[in-house]
């Protein structure tokens, strides 16, 4: 059962600054040109209501409150679980109750954030979908700046071969996602990174070729928050210290004359693995890389660099859409 929609929700509509998509009879999706609003104005979370659900709106209250962020609640129904439990029931009976037992958590933690001053709306649809789809699509239709999403806790074998949903949104999404490791214990799940101040020192994991958006948007980011960047690349093949160094000259200049504190590591070995030590080494609060379209899914979740950093990390990590 593929997502569908009735329409842009005529509330975030009016409110975008630029219509981002629209969806012909059928549910058929059409893309249109965007522009991705301004970084931190408006983070859609989605909300699988799991253990992960509680910490994770604590940390994006704080974010919220330190820039000024709108909050954007999203859920969707799990079209499997939905297959699952449907046998021998009304399929017309059963999807309303859902929507309306989700609406009802999602109204619970809209109010609780609402009290703490957090400007708080909810998607006001809730989608019998693929959650990762339905993820993309409402962060486009709502104009969303970012994707924030926990990781459920489960750990990097457990999610393997089929991946989660935070990394097929990682994979799929045209807005930057910035992902959050979780670690499960009997008991409860708690965020690795609960420190709202993420941005203040950022390892930005260089590869070859990166698009200059990449670039602009860690800008934009960094003068809102007023962190620092410290710039990783690791050679590759033939590369060596002295050709890669002439290559970041342009972009540490680009930066430096941004204004922002820059500075640079080159470091030979696994990609994956030197960028984990640098960014615990140097102290870093996040992680931002860009992810590569030409990536086939079962390269981003088994075997890329940035696969790897995703089951690795302790620190939050961005990511772009090249």
């Amino acid at each position: 059962m593929p997502f569908r929609s009735n329409g842009i929700s005529t509330r975030f509509l009016k409110e975008a600054s630029t219509p981002l998509s629209i969806r012909a009879e059928g549910g058929a999706f059409l893309p249109l040109k965007y522009h991705i609003r301004g970084p931190l104005s408006r983070l859609l979370v989605p909300l699988d209501f799991s253990k992960v659900s509680e910490p994770l709106l604590d940390l994006t209250s704080q974010i919220s409150l330190k820039y000024k962020s709108e909050v954007i609640l999203f859920h969707a129904i799990e079209e499997g679980v939905v297959d699952h439990i449907m046998a021998g029931y009304n399929i017309s009976e059963l999807v309303p109750k859902l929507e309306e037992e989700a609406l009802k958590k999602l109204k619970a933690f809209e109010k609780k954030l609402i009290s703490k001053g957090v400007r708080t709306r909810i998607y006001p649809e809730v989608p019998v979908a693929d959650p990762a789809a339905a993820i993309v699509s409402v962060a486009e239709e709502v104009n969303a700046s970012e994707i924030l999403m926990a990781s459920k806790g489960w750990g990097w074998k457990r999610i393997l071969p089929w991946g989660s949903t935070s990394r097929l949104v990682i994979k799929t999404s045209t807005r930057p996602v910035i992902y959050i490791r979780a670690t499960k214990s009997r008991e409860n799940v708690k965020l690795l990174y609960k420190d709202p101040d993420i941005f203040r020192n950022i390892l930005y994991a260089r590869k070859p070729f990166h698009p200059k958006e990449l670039t602009d948007y860690l800008i934009l980011l960094e003068k809102k928050t007023k962190g620092r960047i410290t710039v990783i690349r690791v050679p590759e093949g033939s590369e060596t210290n002295k050709t890669v160094s002439k290559e970041l000259e342009p972009l540490m200049d680009e930066i430096s004359f941004a204004g922002i504190d820059v500075n640079r590591l080159i470091i030979k070995g696994n990609v994956a693995e030197e960028i984990i030590k640098a960014a615990e080494a140097i102290g870093s609060t996040a992680i931002y890389t860009g992810r590569s379209v030409s990536q086939s899914l079962h390269e981003l979740i088994l075997g890329s660099s940035l696969g790897k950093i995703l089951g690795m990390t302790k620190v939050p990590v961005i990511i772009f859409p090249e």
